[in-house]
Order: C-alpha cells, then structure tokens, then sequence
C-alpha cells in the first residue's frame, strides 16, 4: 500500500513508496545510489495518483529484497497535466506532452494505463534521455492505433465512456483524436522501441464490458492494445478482466494482481543480477547494451532485424570490397526503390561492428543536402567536436577533418537514400547491383510475417511471384493481412490482389502499412515511393520521363528500342535512358535491342499518369509509336510481327476516343491478325480481324469498302475454325456489298463469290456453290 503520509502531487510525481527523504531531497539523493531505478505509473481518465495504484504499486508487490533495501527502489506515479473535464482551450494533450524528468532515473520502468500510454509514448519520443533511461514499458489496455472495428476516435470515446461513465458530449468533444498527430507519435515510438533499447510489455483486456448503454465487448480490441512486434521486443499478454478493471484488485490473491506484479517482480530479480554479476567483475550498473556502452560511436537508428532473410552474396561482395581496399574503400548498392537496399546495409552494419567492436558506425540520411548537413551536426555533438554548437562552424568540414584523421581510429558510414551515385562514385567498379529477392527468400520473408495458420504454401509462392520478390511489396501485404488481425489469409489476398488493377494500387498504396524500417521522414507506401521518383525525374530529366511514359503503354518484357526511340537520335535516346537505369526503373536486355521494366513499376507509372491526366496523352503516342513500326504481317514481317505483337495487344486494354488513333488501332490490328492467320493462330486472327471490324464499321458505316474487307477478313478465319454457318452469311453481305458499289464484275465481287463457293461446299451444298 502506499504510506498513509503520502502527499498527492496536484501536477507531476507523487511518491508512492515510504521514505525518510524530503520530496526536494529525492531526486538528488536518488542519483547517488548505483543500483537505484524507478518505476513510474501514469494513470489514465479520471485515474487517482495513488488510488489507482495502491494495490499494484505496494512495494512488496514487486520484490521481497527490494522492499528491505528501499534505497534500492523508489515508485511514483504521474498526474498528467489535463484532464478530460478541463481541457486546453487551444492545444491538444497530444501536441503538449508533459515533462518527465527521467534525467535523474538511472532506470525507469514506465507503467503506463489506456490513453496514459500515448501520454508516455509521446514524452519519450520528443525526449532522448527518457529513451536512454526507460528499461521496461508496461502497457495496460493503451489503444497504440485503431483497427478495421474501431478508429482512434472511436476507442478513445468507449474509454470515456466506461472511465467516466458518462457519454456527455461536451466530455467527448473533449476527447476527439487528430490522426495524423497520433499515428506520428506511434511510428516515430516504434522507432525507437526498434533501437532495442528497452522492452515492451503489452497487457489486453480478455474481457468486455457489460451492462452499459452504448457499449457492448471490449473497450480496446486485441490488435489495438499491442504493438504487434516480435517476442525480441514485445510480450503480449491478456488479463482476465474488462478494461475497468485491468488495474483493480480486491487482495493480492487475486489473478490480476498475480499476474501484473509478476512482470515487476521477473524485471526486478533479473536487474539485481545483472547489477551484481557487472559489479562483481568491476564494471558498470547502468545495464546498457554492448553497443551502446561502447566508446566507438554506433549511430545506427534502426535495430537489427532478427528476421533478416538472405542477400548473403551482397553482403559478401561488400565485405570483400573492403578487404581487398588498400585505402578507404566506397560501395553503393543501387536498386529498384523497395528492393532492399537499406535492409541490407543495416544488417551489414551490425555485422561489421560485431567483427569490429571498435569500429565507429554511422548513418547519414542523405535524401537532400538539408538531411545530410543534419546527419554530420549529430556526428559532431556525439563526438563533442570543438565548436560544433557554433552556428559560425563549417560542420561537414569539421567532421570531414575528424574522419581524415587516422589517429580517430576506423569508421564506417552509411549514406542512405543517395540518388545521385555520380556525386560520390567516378566508375562502375564500385557498384553493386541490388535484385529483387529470389524466389525461395522472398517465401521465406513473408513467412516471418505471416501466421503459418493464414498462409497456405502454395499461395504464398504464387503471391510473391505477383509481387515480383520485391521485399517492401512483400511486408507491405503482410502489414495488411495483419492488420486485419488473421481475417484475411495469403490466398484471400491474392484473389483481391489479382481481381483487377484498382485493386493493386490501393492495396499497395496504403501509407499506413509503411515498413518502419526506413526512413521515417520518407512516409511512403510502395506505389507512392516509385511515384516520388517519377516526379524527380520529371523535373530533372523531362525526355527520360517521356520515355518511362511511353515503356509503360508497351507489354512490361521485352520492349524494342526502335518501338520506344521513334525518329531520336541514338544518343539522345541513351541520355534520357540514363536516369531510368540508374533508378533500376528499367533494365537493358542482352543484346541491347530491348529494355524491360518491373511489372509494379509499370502499374506505379500508369497510376501516376492517370491522376496527372496524361493517360490519354500517351496512350496516343504509344498507337502512333505501334502504327509506325508494326509489318503488314506478309511472311517475311513474320519474326518481326513476333515481337511486336505482345506489345499491341498490351496498347489495346486502353480506352481512346479519339477517331484518327483509331483508326491507327485498326490499320495496325489488320496487320496483326494476317500475321496471326498466315501462322495459323485463327482464334488469336479472329479477335484482332473482329477489333478492327467494330472500329471502322463504327466510323465509316457498314457498307463503305474498307468495312466490306474487314467482314471479308473475318469470314476467311472462322471457315479456318470450320464455323461455317457464320462465314457463308458474311461472304453473303461482302458480295453483296460489292456487287452494289462495283457490279458483278468486278474483281473485289468475283473474289468474294469464289470465297462464297468455298464455304457452300464445305458444307456439302454442292449445286448452291456451282451457281456460285
């Protein structure tokens, strides 16, 4: 119990466990004892600073030898700075967090209850000494993100109503939840939760509340109340409570307080060990990781992912460049956006400072020159450079000297996000070339993130093909089956994913499903992330983005220069390609007579024209670029027609309206299906010879002479196919057609008699077709 003497702080910490110690004297005392740490609670809604708490809170409820040695442990709990009843006129809970001083907690155990966790969340992202202090975070029923069953807005409404039983709309008012603001806070915390500095604890109410109007079940679902990490990082767990009484119990017999103390108690023996194994071979109580105790500096700001699948030949390339450098030694990965890059950096980095503990380690956000100033002024203040706070200083030349300096020892740093290689890479010799994952690795990744319950072999091979194995396309669908919380399995989502095209971009367009191993200031999902570049190339190469432009009209494989090049010269046609493949947007084929692009790209690409309205605009030039270069489909244009006639068909799935292109649709389908008729694919003839029979019959009319001919076309193919019934009354209209424009005479008329007499014949009408 918390001693009787207690005085509630009305704002802050109030004391919870007994003491010989002024309040004033506290902290400065607290700092003196080595084996020391705190565990602070923060109470949600209408929460008491010590009522809430007094039965979880009893120092006895943590560790018997804690309690007999008090100086040992000191408990507070946290009054937050607004309550529902009083809101800020002007700013909300989420954009003024309160001030937890943990400057003076050498280690902290946060003990947060429902929306008090996004209190906490919120002081730890904006405060790097909490983060460095906080050890254990234990969640009570805190709704970390809203689910397909109930948003942000709506959790914290039923947590209203059930804290202050009470559905007062004013109170609710009160309680309305920005988005944007508290999805900010979540990822920037996940983030830090992945530095690996401290463990999460996630409790979830197995319980729902009863008995009251306007709310039936849980008060925060499952997949609300966790932050659906590995076990490396989280633990979640349920107690057998509605979320009113998660922290409530009536002994310390009871299951609940059985269970929640536990998790003090298992943190608390384990601390003490680790604090007396460090004492005893004189070292350090401060229980940080080898890294981050280490002298050399390690500035890596994302963990290592204990999933890692693969790319051990990237990983050795880099290694072996390094080995065999005489002197400092520079490699770039460069890849499609999303195939992995810096996954792969990240993983060699905790590789290198491994085989290399002394190794100084960072990593630099190169996106824009702003960015990477930022990176060098962290390095500086980490170092404790002279003069690196001074806004005089030159900081990238300070750091710059630093590094020259042997006498500093080895580093290594990381530039992510560089696009522009050239800047720092004069010759191919240092590239490495990034692919999408293969086959069996790609499985494999998506097996780490999906429940084996949820995802059938097969499907999962067949879904990472769709993706094309690139891995951010991967985790993405992954993030959305789970947040979805097991309802929509591999397959499922394939047959979504498959269903159409509108279905791939939303699915893969989803900003929220972002992987939170990237850079967290580039908040982008995978088809946004292709577009950015698109935009960039654009503004910085507008013929390269033409062309990506035109290539995304054409089939996805295969397509041949002179089809994308039209009348440019071979040398403007090589500088616009340039920044496509260095952007790996596309790859050059052997031979170097055909480039080919990443199906998703292709659909990134269209999706992107279509909301600049430029769809039409180039589905145009790509039937202008087709009519130019497509045979007459004779016999020598066969091996031509060959190639090029995956690309048509891929021109025709767009609509046009406009009458000139076509009527280029229809001259180039002629050619096609007499390539398709001479090479005896009559079915493949038949839908071309029918595509541009519909196109000019609608524009010229049915009896105009170029219409006749296309019904001619046709009928010649379904007698191929023995469809005869239909061929004989299409010969009937052409001839008589003909013999109303030209006479019985003429040519094109006799022709079509003869072809008339064939079809009877076929069909055993002998005497009809000798009147023929």
């Amino acid at each position: 119990m918390a001693p009787p003497h207690a005085t509630v702080q009305p704002l802050g910490f109030t004391r919870l466990t007994p003491s010989t110690q002024s309040d004033d004297e506290f902290s400065l005392n607290y700092v003196k004892v080595l084996t020391l740490f705190s565990i602070i609670f923060i109470h949600g809604l209408r929460g008491h600073p010590r009522r809430t708490w007094e039965e979880v809170a009893s120092p006895s409820s943590v560790d018997s030898n804690a309690t007999k040695t008090s100086k040992s442990l000191q408990i507070r709990s946290f009054l937050q700075r607004k309550s529902a009843r009083s809101p800020a006129p002007e700013t909300s809970q989420a954009q003024s967090p309160p001030s937890i001083p943990a400057s003076s907690l050498p280690a902290t155990v946060f003990w947060p209850e429902d929306l008090g966790g996004i209190i906490l969340k919120d002081a730890i992202r904006r405060s790097e000494t909490t983060q460095e202090r906080t050890k254990l975070i234990v969640f009570l029923g805190t709704p970390h993100r809203g689910s397909k069953y109930a948003g942000w807005g709506q959790t914290a409404s039923n947590i209203a109503r059930v804290t202050m039983q009470d559905s007062n709309k004013k109170i609710l008012e009160t309680l309305e939840v920005n988005n944007e603001i508290l999805d900010n806070i979540h990822e920037t915390f996940m983030q830090i939760v992945f530095k690996g500095k401290f463990k999460v604890h996630s409790f979830y109410e197995a319980r729902g509340v009863t008995g009251m109007r306007g709310l039936k079940g849980k008060v925060v679902d499952n997949f609300s109340s966790k932050l659906d990490l590995s076990r490396e990082f989280e633990t979640v767990e349920s107690i057998d409570a509605n979320h009113m009484q998660m922290a409530r119990c009536t002994s310390r017999d009871d299951q609940v307080y059985r269970t929640i103390s536990g998790v003090l108690k298992t943190y608390v023996k384990q601390q003490l060990k680790n604090q007396q194994t460090s004492l005893a071979s004189g070292g350090t109580a401060t229980g940080l990781t080898d890294a981050a105790s280490s002298k050399a500096l390690f500035m890596v700001p994302f963990s290592q992912d204990n999933f890692f699948i693969g790319r051990e030949d990237v990983i050795h390339q880099i290694k072996e460049r390094r080995k065999a450098a005489t002197s400092h030694t520079r490699t770039a990965l460069v890849g499609l956006g999303g195939v992995g890059k810096s996954q792969i950096a990240i993983e060699y980095a905790y590789r290198a400072r491994k085989e290399t503990p002394h190794m100084m380690v960072m990593w630099i956000h190169a996106s824009s020159p702003e960015r990477f100033q930022q990176g060098y002024k962290k390095i500086a203040k980490k170092l404790q450079l002279p003069g690196w706070d001074d806004p005089k200083t030159d900081v990238l030349q300070l750091v710059y000297e630093w590094l020259l300096d042997s006498q500093n020892g080895q580093w290594l740093m990381i530039l992510d996000n560089v696009d522009e290689t050239d800047i720092f890479f004069s010759n191919d010799h240092n590239i490495i070339e990034v692919e999408p994952m293969g086959e069996g690795d790609a499985v494999a990744l998506l097996n780490t993130r999906v429940s084996s319950t949820n995802s059938d072999p097969a499907d999962a091979k067949t879904l990472v093909q769709a993706l094309e194995c690139i891995p951010l396309a991967i985790t993405h669908a992954a993030a959305y089956m789970q947040a979805l919380g097991g309802t929509v399995t591999t397959g499922k989502y394939l047959d979504i994913f498959r269903e159409s095209e509108t279905n791939q971009v939303h699915l893969l367009s989803k900003d929220e499903l972002k992987d939170i191993q990237r850079d967290p200031s580039i908040r982008h999902a995978v088809i946004a992330t292709w577009q950015i570049s698109f935009e960039h190339i654009q503004k910085t190469k507008r013929s390269a983005a033409d062309l990506l432009a035109l290539m995304s009209m054409f089939h996805k494989q295969g397509i041949p220069k002179k089809l994308v090049q039209g009348t440019t010269s071979e040398l403007e046609f090589n500088d616009a390609l340039a920044p496509l493949l260095g952007f790996s947007f596309v790859k050059v084929e052997v031979g170097q007579q055909a480039v080919t692009m990443h199906r998703l790209v292709q659909l990134s690409m269209r999706r992107w024209l279509e909301k600049d309205k430029e769809i039409e605009h180039w589905v145009k030039k790509s039937t202008e670029a087709m009519r130019e270069v497509f045979p007459s489909g004779e016999y020598g244009t066969w091996e031509e027609c060959q190639v090029l006639l995956p690309h048509f068909k891929e021109t025709t799935s767009h609509a046009i309206t406009d009458e000139n292109v076509l009527i280029m649709r229809a001259e180039t389908s002629l050619g096609a299906g007499k390539y398709c008729f001479g090479t005896g694919e009559y079915t493949m003839a038949e839908g071309l010879y029918r595509s541009a029979l519909e196109i000019v019959e609608s524009i010229c009319g049915h009896e105009h002479p170029n219409t006749l001919r296309g019904v001619n076309n046709l009928a010649v193919t379904l007698e191929k196919q023995g469809k005869f019934e239909e061929a004989k009354e299409m010969h009937r209209q052409v001839l008589q057609g003909f013999k109303k424009m030209f006479g019985r005479e003429h040519p094109y008329t006799l022709k079509n008699s003869n072809n008339l007499a064939v079809v009877l014949e076929e069909q055993g009408k002998l005497e009809e077709a000798k009147d023929m």
